[in-house]
């Protein structure tokens, strides 16, 4: 497996969890030796850093911190492929398009997981040439691999034409508690992402204020990094937040671990959703795992195929008064909320459980394993 992973094993965002959940389904099948490489900015002089956990085998390689990106990037592939090459896997499973072009050249079946927008345009990466290097590396990797994992239909349709790889629709595996005690907190609702313009906290902030009139005890806690190179977003809500009175009805919860980000889904009414582009959204599939109800802004047509509006979810014209509506019905009708919970947890059950995954995932493997064999 190929991933973004921090040395603390603590996943950030919804890719890393989603690797986390779909290494414990393979695990939990007999005869799987699972490694997860990821890249850090340490220095170069220092060899790789390995921790295992519940028999998995994590290895962190170093790009080098001083370098020029291009000098780091070159320097990581090498090393990145020469661990791979050190291993002799069955097969390659990346999860970011970054250095996969040159897996296919190993001689080693590859599959590739999209589970980004940010994957396909390159926006958040930095400066112009940062990203339009990202850009070129997608699509390359686009190209070099034979089997794409497609978490939406969605990505098929953005990218089939791109590509002479077979798209494979495998769904996120989700971790789905076992045991859902709803413990809603009257009034609190959630918003799950990294504080970047995309993901558009501004909208689910502005549907808070429209909310405050009928609901003047409304709480949105916002759970998300910061990134250190995009600061400027999170002080421009801040500013919003405390222009429009809203201290008391908006708290930014940071950067979670895993217990507590699952706590905030424990405890919250209802999920709002405002991000400009999505995949497949993984802060929903969550929220509808612990059966809670989503209002989600109509932004992109990936969330079509995630939710059955007014079923399993309640889609919104992207509007915030338009987003506060659609969440008054759910704070205002407990029923309501349980009703539509309870569909998207079924929903979840049915398609995102992690050994289901991994199975459909484990066929695939044996498909491109097979497909080598006979070349």
């Amino acid at each position: 497996m190929l991933g973004l992973y921090s040395k603390d094993l603590e996943p950030t965002s919804g890719q890393p969890r989603a690797v986390q959940n779909l290494c414990r389904g393979i695990n939990a099948r007999p005869g799987n030796e699972i490694h997860v490489l990821s890249y850090d900015d340490g220095p170069e002089s220092l060899d790789e850093e390995v921790i295992v956990e519940d028999g998995i085998t994590y290895h962190f390689v170093h790009m080098g911190a001083l370098r020029p990106f291009m000098l780091k990037y070159r320097n990581a592939r090498r090393r990145m492929t020469d661990k791979i090459k050190s291993l002799e896997p069955d097969v390659i499973h990346a999860h970011i398009p970054l250095f996969t072009e040159a897996f296919p050249s190993l001689g080693i079946p590859t599959v590739m997981t999209v589970h980004s927008a940010l994957d396909i345009t390159g926006e958040y990466f930095g400066t112009f040439m940062t990203r339009e290097f990202f850009r070129a590396q997608f699509r390359s990797s686009l190209r070099s691999v034979r089997h794409i994992i497609a978490v939406s239909p969605y990505v098929e349709e953005m990218l089939g034409s791109r590509t002479d790889g077979a798209f494979h629709l495998i769904p996120n595996p989700v971790d789905i508690p076992k045991i859902v005690r709803r413990k809603d907190k009257e009034g609190r609702l959630l918003n799950v992402g990294t504080i970047i313009p995309y993901k558009n906290q501004l909208d689910a902030i502005k549907t808070v204020k429209e909310l405050t009139s009928d609901y003047p005890d409304v709480r949105l806690h916002i759970a998300g990094e910061v990134p250190s190179s995009r600061p400027k977003y999170f002080r421009d809500l801040t500013r919003y937040v405390r222009d429009n009175n809203l201290e008391e009805n908006v708290v930014f919860r940071g950067c979670l671990k895993e217990e507590e980000l699952m706590r905030e889904y424990d405890e919250c009414c209802a999920l709002v959703h405002t991000s400009r582009k999505e995949t497949a959204c993984y802060a929903i599939l969550e929220a509808m795992a612990y059966g809670k109800a989503t209002v989600a802004a109509k932004n992109t047509k990936s969330l079509e195929y995630m939710m059955d509006d007014g079923k399993n979810g309640l889609l919104s014209d992207p509007d915030p008064k338009e987003l506060a509506k659609k969440m008054g019905m759910l704070l205002g009708d407990r029923k309501l909320r349980g009703r539509i919970g309870k569909t998207a947890r079924a929903k979840i059950q049915k398609e995102n459980n992690p050994l289901h995954v991994a199975e459909q995932t484990l066929s695939l493997y044996r498909r491109a394993i097979d497909e080598r064999c006979s070349v």
